[in-house]
């Protein structure tokens, strides 16, 4: 009898499972994740993004600098430190709250950006994929307003926020960034009015800076203010900013100790 009882059991469990498999409303899930699964994920890095942006808007000091670094190549620690270094050593020596951050990815190229379609692409490029995602978010939201950028990548940028055209003027300004005009009088040769690659400017004789241009394409540029930490602090957002805007005009002026 106890046997009995215990094939019913086990052909009742069996039954339920087939049940529970065969659901119609786990068989659209299902369909659903085969079809779009990289666009859920896209979605779920987002809202990350999001979370993580206004964390990072409701604990900031008004003396962080944050650089915003978007490459083919990932920066490293070592990297980090000689850039913080040559910001509170020598372009910012006499501001003694000064302390530097990053907010970096890597986007293998902007070309493979556009090969996403298929589930099968190699991790990298899936990874280049959501960070690419992160990246657009992070434009429009983010307090890391020094951006360096490889060309491409600013390139990306100008497509997910292009130029406007000024009502008054009728001239095509950009909605991201500030004109380079804005920090220096200097010659400088620029792409088209906001970023000009690092290997036309002084950064180039500061090694630290020199290293993030291996293959001569690396743009520098300044975002305009987030909206979004305005709405945070008001207050506190413009300090924050007035110490990029005077850290980017250092960068953009600065002069050699042998040239002085």
């Amino acid at each position: 009898m106890d046997e009995n009882n215990k094939h019913e059991e086990t052909a009742a469990s069996e039954k339920q499972a087939e049940v529970t498999i065969e659901s119609p409303a786990l068989k659209k899930f299902e369909n659903f994740m085969y079809y779009h699964k990289w666009h859920t994920v896209a979605a779920l890095v987002l809202i990350f993004a999001i979370i993580v942006c206004t964390v990072q808007m409701c604990s900031r000091e008004s003396g962080d600098i944050s650089f915003f670094y978007v490459h083919s190549e990932n920066l490293n620690e070592p990297q980090r430190r000689s850039i913080s270094s040559a910001v509170t050593d020598t372009l910012m020596a006499d501001d003694e709250d000064c302390r530097v951050s990053f907010l970096s990815h890597y986007i293998v190229s902007t070309d493979m950006l556009k090969e996403m379609e298929s589930a099968d692409t190699a991790y990298l490029g899936n990874t280049s994929f959501e960070n690419a995602n992160v990246f657009r978010t992070e434009l429009a939201t983010s307090e890391a307003y020094i951006c360096i950028f490889s060309r491409d990548v600013y390139d990306l940028s100008l497509e997910y926020f292009p130029y406007k055209r000024d009502p008054e003027s009728g001239a095509f300004i950009s909605q991201l960034y500030r004109p380079i005009s804005d920090f220096t009088d200097k010659d400088i040769p620029s792409i088209d009015g906001y970023a000009v690659y690092l290997k036309d400017t002084p950064l180039r004789h500061i090694p630290a800076f020199a290293s993030l241009d291996k293959n001569g394409d690396t743009v520098v540029c300044m975002r305009v203010i987030s909206y979004a930490a305005t709405v945070q602090n008001k207050k506190l957002a413009k300090k924050l900013y007035a110490r990029h805007e005077l850290l980017f005009e250092r960068m953009l002026s600065y002069t050699p100790a042998s040239e002085e």
